[in-house]
Order: structure tokens, then sequence, then C-alpha cells
């Protein structure tokens, strides 16, 4: 307990408010923004404490000892950033109107609602459909800017601001005059009233001006630019690589050429049959790649030929077939598959559930990231039939598939899935999780695919 006009006495509350106000000083400068918002700014901060450890427990959280598990921190992001609240399609009048207004993240509504400032309004509200534009702040990169002395904006003024000369400063004679500059209260710094606005003339015309945060071009683009100026100059000067690789160039465009005509004019070549009937039009194209299906088949040991249950339907399947071409167009090869048509299967009975998690583009960038970062290898692997070695949810009948019939009273009792079926997807995933966990792996509570 406290006396009352007495809180120095509480050290440690004390000393956490202005830890507190310490934080959220540092945000608001960070931000830009003026204190009318530090409420917005000592919540986000309270809220940010749960998710950093605590002298106390220097290993865990606040969030994890209360809850008894390691905290999402998916949804943090940083104070005073660019975001873009989206419109719902209920409000937006015209298909022309914006879809996006921009605001400023103040905090936080839960886990998925954030508290954003429409500066053009001055309204605050809540939204959960966000897009954020992270990186360096605004304020720090427009103070950044005042310190080189100009400052051009994104609108049609240039503003110069001049600093006053050290002659201009009347000098200290004594402590009196020292005094008389200690201010009362202490405000937020101006800028300085030499400011001078100097207008553009209207008659002429300002280049568009890029984000100040793309005007120190990267490394990759210097080493392009300068890649390109020494095979320019090389090809002033007539060296002879810069000419061997023009013709390199050149010969292997009219190569595609020859085989883009040959394609034409041979329409075999590259020709794709809709049904098994036209594929024993032209055997020598198509009938090894539906063979080399079938193997691949019975070594997954995907059904077994039974006798036709009595009052049941069995699946139909079909053939589909593709070519294939490597990255200047040319074709490299034939591919046939044997697909059941999932869409005869009956939900609750043949199948149960449909739905599988798919990566992320983000979460193969972030690897990608951190395997170059670390200098390590990344390799690729390609399963070939990978729905072919999945168990299904349930037994199915199919039709013996068209072209390799035995025995008509018999019927393929299929074991693992096929491509078409409804839960091929989720058995293939089911089966590829189950492997990587006996191999050590698991899954990131981020991203499961993954």
């Amino acid at each position: 307990m406290t006396s009352p006009y007495s809180s120095s006495g509480n050290a440690v509350a004390e000393h956490t408010n202005w830890t507190i106000m310490d934080h959220v000083r540092t945000v608001l400068h960070d931000a830009g923004l003026p204190g009318t918002y530090w409420a917005e700014g000592a919540a986000m901060i309270v809220y940010l404490k749960d998710f950093v450890p605590t002298t106390c427990h220097p290993g865990k959280t606040p969030h994890e000892l209360w809850y008894h598990k390691k905290p999402d921190i998916a949804h943090l992001q940083p104070f005073g950033c660019t975001a873009y609240a989206r419109v719902p399609e209920e409000i937006i009048r015209g298909k022309l109107n914006n879809c996006l207004i921009k605001c400023i993240l103040l905090g936080y509504f839960g886990q998925d609602g954030y508290c954003l400032l429409d500066q053009s309004s001055g309204r605050v509200f809540c939204s959960c459909d966000v897009i954020f534009e992270e990186g360096v702040a605004h304020h720090i990169l427009y103070m950044g800017l005042l310190s080189t002395g100009e400052l051009i904006n994104d609108f049609e003024d240039h503003i110069t601001l001049s600093k006053p000369e050290p002659s201009d400063i009347p000098p200290i004679q004594d402590d009196k005059c020292i005094q008389s500059l200690v201010p009362t209260h202490i405000t937020a710094p101006k800028i300085p009233a030499t400011t001078t606005i100097t207008p553009t003339p209207p008659v002429e015309p300002i280049a568009p001006c890029c984000s100040a945060c793309n005007m120190v071009p990267s490394c990759t683009i210097n080493e392009s630019r300068d890649s390109e100026q020494h095979i320019r100059q090389a090809h002033h000067e007539g060296e002879d690589w810069v000419m061997d690789a023009r013709m390199a160039t050149i010969n292997a465009f009219l190569a595609h050429l020859d085989d883009s005509a040959a394609l034409l004019v041979n329409p075999n070549n590259n020709w794709i049959p809709n049904s098994y009937s036209e594929v024993m039009t032209h055997p020598d194209l198509w009938k090894e790649q539906m063979d080399k299906e079938i193997m691949n088949i019975h070594r997954h040991n995907v059904w077994t030929l039974i006798d036709h249950p009595p009052d049941i339907k069995p699946m139909q399947n079909h053939w589909t077939f593709a070519n294939k071409y490597n990255v200047d167009g040319k074709l490299v090869g034939r591919k046939a598959r044997l697909v059941a048509k999932g869409f005869t299967q009956i939900p609750g009975v043949d199948y149960f559930e449909t739905y599988v998690s798919v990566v992320r583009y983000k979460s193969l960038c972030m690897n990608f990231a951190i395997a170059a970062t670390k200098d390590m290898e990344a390799w690729q692997v390609d399963y070939v039939g990978a729905y072919l070695n999945a168990d299904n949810q349930a037994l199915m009948y199919m039709e013996q598939p068209e072209g390799y019939k035995g025995d008509p009273k018999k019927v393929c009792l299929v074991m693992k899935a096929l491509y078409g079926m409804m839960d091929g997807a989720i058995n293939w995933f089911d089966t590829l999780d189950e492997e990587m966990g006996e191999l050590g792996y698991y899954r990131s509570k981020a991203d499961p695919s993954v």
C-alpha cells in the first residue's frame, strides 16, 4: 500500500511507469506523431511487454508463463508504419473507387485486429484486413533529409531550409543570461523560422520524384549498370568476345526457329490425343508412355483385381496426355496419366476430408534467404507419381483402364490414391507428414506446409 500523494514510495511502479513513458516517447518520435496519441502508444507498449522475457524469468515471456504455450508474434508490426486498410466490398460505391485507405498503425485490437489512424480525416478505427508497408520510419527519414539542408517532397514545392549563422547568435556574458535561457516548459523542437518556400514555376513540368527509400541504388543495380556499360564499350571498340556472343545468340535464335518450323510442318510431333481411341491412330508416339504409367501403378500396388461386387457401381477413369517442353520451347518428352473421375465419389462414403494446406510463397522466400545467409545448400526432390504412395481413406472400386482390360468380370479394388480422386491431395499430405516425422522433421507452426 502507498499513502496518498506519495507515489515515490512505490519504486517498482514508478520505475515501470518511467520505462513505459520512455518507450512511448521513443515510438512517437520515431513515427512522427504528436503527443496526443500517447495513450495509444502506451497501450501498445504494455501489450508488447507480454511478449518480452523479464529479468525474473529470462527464458520465458509473461504470455508463455500464463498460457503455458509460446506466443504467436506473426501479427506484430512496427508502431507508426504505413498500413492500408481494405474497404469492405459492401460499402464500395463504384468499381473505380479506392478499395484501400492509407493509415498509420497505432496499436492492436486483439490478435486479429489493428488500431489505425486515418490522417486525412483524423479518425481512429479498427480493421482486421490490413496490408502493411514496413521499412524505415517516415519521421526518421524526414529528419535525415533535414540534416542535409534540402528536402524535396512528393508535391510541387521545393522547400529549402537555411540554418542560422554562428555570427547571428548573441554571445553569453554571465550566469544570469544562462538562467534566462533555460525554458520553463519543455516543448518539441520546431523547424527554424528562416524556412523559405520557393514555388516551382508552373510553366516547367516537374519530373516525377522517386521515393526517398529508393534514391540509393542497390549493389545489384550498380553491378548490372557497370556490366551493360562494359559491354557497350567493348562493342564500340569491336572486341572479339562481344561479337562472338552476339553471333551465338543469333545462331541459337535461328536454331529455335528451325525447331518451331519442324513442329509446324510435322503436326504429329506435338499432337496431343484426347482419348485412347485417338492414341491408337499414332501408337508409336503415346503407347510407350501409357505402358510406363501402368507399370508405375503396378509397382506401387495401387489396386488389385477382384470379382465385381453386387450392387456396387465402380468409379470410371480416363487417360490424359501432355507434352513436355524445355525453357527454349523445344519438345523434350511426353506424359500419359491415368486419372480417376473423382466427381462420382460420394462424400461421407468414399471420402471424408478433401482440404490440404498449401505452402505460402513468402515461406519459400524465407527459407531461401536463410539458406543464402548461412551459406547452405538447397536441394529439390521430385516425387514420380506422388499420390500413388498414399493410402486411401476408404476402399474404392474402379473400372479397369481402357486398353489394359483383362477379365471383364473383374474390377479394380483401389487401395492407394489416384490423381483425380477427391481425397488424393490430403492422403498424400498425411503420408508425407508421417514419413518426414519419422526422419526427425517437424512442421512449422507459422506455416504447416514447411
